[in-house]
């Protein structure tokens, strides 16, 4: 009894600091499906366009969406295949050079921002794409905006690094990710 009688008081106290608050938290508006239906028919469909080189493709290993109340993410795990070259039986894929990550990651950039656009919603920033090398590469990108008057600010950020299997890059396998996250302002 006594336990239960410290937890509502501690839920008591937790909700007068608070002051019913929700900067931060993800909003629970109709509108946020507007900016998710704007950018799913273009982030596969991008990754599919700009993810291969003049003597390569990708070689996709998994497509996947998903999401909760607070972001939704778009994703492809892939490897690189020579053209001319079957999707199921060459063995001959390989990992995606990180000298490749600016070049992919410029464009895909570019149309999640055109897609971003369609919804009416105040871009605030466009960051570069940023790359790094070894040991562990990566490239990356961001774009900020607002909507409802600033009430609701928004991120599109964009991931692009080898499969990390226990720590350490997979030789063989790249994950690309478009990430979509909203919170509360005010």
């Amino acid at each position: 009894m006594r336990t239960l009688i410290a937890l509502t008081l501690l839920t008591t106290a937790g909700c007068l600091l608070d002051g019913g608050s929700r900067v931060g938290k993800p909003p629970m508006d109709r509108d946020w499906r507007l900016v998710q239906d704007a950018l799913h028919p273009v982030a596969q469909p991008s990754f599919d366009k700009h993810v291969r080189g003049a003597d390569w493709t990708m070689r996709t290993a998994g497509y996947g969406r998903s999401g909760n109340s607070s972001e939704e993410r778009w994703h492809a795990h892939f490897a690189c295949l020579p053209l001319g070259e079957d999707f199921h039986t060459s063995q001959k894929i390989y990992l995606l050079p990180p000298d490749q990550y600016e070049r992919i990651l410029t464009p895909i950039r570019a149309d999640m921002l055109a897609a971003l656009k369609t919804t009416g919603v105040t871009v605030t920033e466009v960051g570069a794409v940023e790359c790094r090398g070894t040991p562990k590469p990566s490239g990356r990108f961001a774009i900020t905006y607002l909507r409802k008057d600033g009430e609701i600010a928004g991120e599109v950020t964009g991931l692009l690094e080898p499969t990390l299997t226990d720590g350490e890059p997979d030789g063989r396998f790249s994950d690309l990710t478009v990430t979509l996250r909203e919170w509360l302002t005010r």
